[in-house]
């Protein structure tokens, strides 16, 4: 689960460099969700779930590998169709993070153990909206999106150190 970890935190923050118009993302979510999927093929032969997850991850991969190749081109008037690819991309990982929670709770049952999935679904619920909105109220102008977006942040990082957690509590599992 650590690889699943170290993609969620590609995933969730965002560290952009802009270098003479064009924006060059240091944590490429494509990149996370490769090493998602390749956590996931780790844990697979624990939980099914899992199994069935890999190719949701790489077809995200490539879903914001392309998202990341537009950032790069220098191109005018793409924020709305960035913005609106973004809203999916963010959706499409709620549904990832959704599953693989229910995944963990399957493992939770299996080793009559708790791994902290009752904290991780409203944490990411909360960035996803969080994201999400703050995404459309920035497409009106308004200084709120800064707002919304602090708080996602916050949820992200709470989610990522609960997540930590839960890796932890696997990893000692395994070496029960």
């Amino acid at each position: 689960m650590k690889k699943i970890f170290a993609g969620l935190i590609f995933i969730l923050f965002n560290v952009h460099v802009t270098l003479g118009g064009y924006m060059i993302g240091l944590l490429p979510d494509f990149v996370g969700y490769l090493l998602v999927a390749a956590g996931l093929k780790e844990v697979w032969q624990e939980e099914g779930v899992f199994e069935n997850l890999v190719p949701l991850a790489l077809e995200l991969a490539v879903f914001t590998g392309v998202i990341y190749l537009i950032r790069l081109l220098p191109m005018t008037r793409r924020e709305g169709l960035l913005a609106v690819l973004d809203v999916l991309a963010t959706l499409c990982f709620l549904v990832m993070v959704y599953k693989i929670v229910g995944g963990v709770k399957a493992l939770e049952k299996k080793h009559l153990c708790t791994l902290s999935t009752r904290r991780l679904m409203p944490l990411a619920i909360g960035y996803a909206v969080c994201n999400a909105g703050a995404l459309l109220i920035a497409l009106t102008g308004s200084v709120l999106a800064a707002v919304v977006a602090i708080i996602g942040l916050a949820a992200a990082f709470v989610f990522v150190v609960t997540f930590y957690d839960t890796t932890n509590k696997y990893r000692y599992l395994q070496h029960i």
